[in-house]
C-alpha cells in the first residue's frame, strides 16, 4: 500500500526517472518575437492614412479574417445549431468524431480505399496551432528529445519570425523546390 504524504508536503506526481531534468536552456535562448502580422496590418493602417483612396492589399495572414469575407451565414448557423446539441463541455483535443468524420467524407470526400480514417484528422485552432502540434507530434513521434530539431520547407510568410517556438522547440527551414514537389497520391 502506497504511503500517503502529509497533506502539507509537496510530491511528485511521477517518480524521478520519468521528470523533465532541470535544465537551463531557457535562459540562453534568443529572445521571442511577437508575429510580424501586427507591425504589417499597423503600418498599412498608417500607409492609408498618408495616401487615402491609394490601392491596399492586406497580405498580413492571419488578420483574423479582417481581409477575409468572413464565414456565409448558413455555416455560422449550422455550427450555433451543432454547438448547442453538443454542448460546452471538454471534447477530445482533436476534435469530435463528428467533426472528424465530415472532414473525411464531406470536406475532402476521401476514397475510403485510401485508408484515411478519422484518426488521420486533426483539429485546431488556427494555422499556428496546427503548425505547433504537428511539430510537436513530429518530436515525440522521433527520439523524444528536448532540443530535437523539425525540417520544413521554408515558406514565404513575412510575418512570421522563425527560430524557437515557446514551447523551446527548434526550426529549421530548407529552400522548397517547385519542380521535386510529388503528386498527390490516389488509388487508381
Amino acid at each position: 500500500m502506497t504511503v500517503l504524504a502529509p497533506p502539507d508536503e509537496p510530491v511528485f506526481a511521477l517518480p524521478e526517472a520519468n521528470r523533465v531534468p532541470v535544465s537551463d536552456h531557457l535562459a540562453r535562448m534568443a529572445p521571442f518575437e511577437p508575429n510580424r502580422m501586427f507591425y504589417i496590418r499597423q503600418s498599412l493602417e498608417v500607409f492609408k492614412r498618408r495616401y487615402p483612396g491609394a490601392p491596399t492589399f492586406d497580405a498580413s495572414q492571419g488578420d483574423g479574417g479582417a481581409s477575409l469575407p468572413g464565414t456565409p451565414r448558413h455555416l455560422l448557423e449550422r455550427a450555433a445549431q451543432m454547438q448547442i446539441a453538443h454542448g460546452t463541455a471538454y471534447d477530445l483535443p482533436n476534435g469530435t468524431l463528428e467533426f472528424r468524420r465530415a472532414v473525411i467524407e464531406k470536406y475532402w470526400r476521401l476514397d475510403p480505399d485510401l485508408g484515411y480514417t478519422t484518426e488521420n484528422v486533426m483539429a485546431t485552432a488556427g494555422g499556428r496551432d496546427a503548425l505547433l502540434k504537428a511539430y510537436m507530434a513530429a518530436l515525440y513521434l522521433g527520439y523524444g528529445r528536448q532540443g530535437d530539431v523539425v525540417i520544413t520547407s521554408r515558406v514565404p510568410w513575412v510575418c512570421y519570425t522563425w527560430g524557437h517556438t515557446a514551447w523551446g522547440r527548434m526550426w529549421c527551414g530548407r529552400r522548397g523546390e517547385p519542380s521535386r514537389a510529388g503528386p498527390i497520391l490516389r488509388k487508381a
